[in-house]
């Protein structure tokens, strides 16, 4: 929509029209939905918590979880956020790309997610939540500010494709497992609020914050890689707490 109806229409209301598109998708929801049957695990449940002030009391005799769980979707939200609302921006404003190019990359990872994510759930089903969420996270970590670095010291269009995918994957990777991997460590009395408010938490507090935070450390330290920082110690955040999360699991 940028490339062929300009930057002035998108500015002035166009944006809207990607949300009314994506809002075609309701009508599956409601299909998927209504054939849904309930799990096992909550058929048999005797006593259903429904009252707000019994959901409450579970959270709070699981903070502990529920701050593990919070930590466990920092590098989810923190790396969607930055490879997909903060790109444009980033590669426009800061490394000076085009705006095509700088649109036109968050096409790529948009594709790429979507193929890392169903990999990451099938890989994750048969080598173990722990494993997939470890090697995920440290490889945020140990490269996320090497990856950002080789894109300043080669500014080029296929470099900056090859580092959002990078990004991409570590993301997906992580997600696809992540999100099974939350909901599984909640107890059943919790799933709801537990994995609701640690993934509202997470998305509010850090993901949401990215570019914010990227763009105030770029200004401060005149360094256009330091984002890569943040993703790391987020990354980082994230592996302690898979770490914490299966500790009693061997």
């Amino acid at each position: 929509m940028h490339y062929f109806l300009g930057e002035e229409f998108l500015a002035q209301g166009g944006w809207r029209i990607p949300f009314l598109v994506g809002c075609l998708v309701v009508p599956f929801l409601f299909i998927i939905r209504k054939g849904l049957e309930e799990s096992p695990e909550f058929s048999n449940t005797k006593h259903c918590t429904r009252k707000l002030s019994e959901m409450i009391k579970n959270a709070i005799l699981n903070l502990r979880l529920m701050l593990i769980g919070i930590a466990m979707v920092m590098t989810t939200t923190t790396f969607y956020y930055f490879i997909t609302v903060y790109t444009p921006t980033y590669a426009k404003n800061i490394l000076h790309f085009s705006s095509v190019q700088s649109f036109g990359v968050t096409v790529m990872v948009a594709f790429s997610n979507l193929f890392w994510l169903l990999v990451s759930g099938y890989v994750s089903d048969r080598i173990g939540r722990k494993k997939a969420l470890v090697f995920s996270s440290v490889l945020g970590l140990l490269t996320s500010y090497p990856a950002l670095l080789l894109l300043i010291n080669h500014l080029n269009f296929p470099v900056l494709v090859g580092v959002e995918l990078w990004l991409s994957m570590i993301y997906a990777v992580y997600n696809g497992t992540m999100a099974v991997a939350l909901s599984e460590i909640v107890p059943k009395e919790l799933k709801a609020i537990g994995f609701s408010f640690a993934y509202s938490v997470a998305v509010a507090i850090f993901g949401s914050l990215t570019p914010a935070v990227s763009t105030y450390f770029i200004a401060l330290s005149n360094n256009p890689a330091i984002p890569g920082i943040w993703l790391s110690f987020v990354a980082f955040c994230s592996f302690i707490a898979v770490l914490l999360a299966y500790r009693k699991v061997a």
